[in-house]
């Protein structure tokens, strides 16, 4: 039987969870000058519908977007991150 295999590399975060460190970083590494990529994109950009990008640099909608892992969070936590 035969496998398929896909030579598509991912982002480094791809399967991860999508924290605020993982955005941070991504974009403390974007380079607008170079071609949007897996690994260089705007973390905190927003499609024309409002929604962010996936740990790949896709929206909704686009091949090969991945609902994003998301830390688990509470009230206190936010209620901490605020302050």
């Amino acid at each position: 039987s035969r496998v398929a295999s896909s030579n598509i590399q991912m982002s480094r975060f791809d399967g991860k969870v999508w924290t605020m460190d993982a955005k941070i970083t991504i974009m403390g590494e974007w380079d607008p000058e170079e071609t949007r990529g897996y690994n260089n994109f705007n973390a905190f950009e927003r499609d024309d519908q409002g929604n962010c990008c996936d740990a790949n640099g896709k929206f909704p909608g686009e091949g090969n977007y991945k609902d994003p892992k998301r830390p688990d969070t509470n009230w206190e936590s936010m209620t901490r991150d605020r302050e």
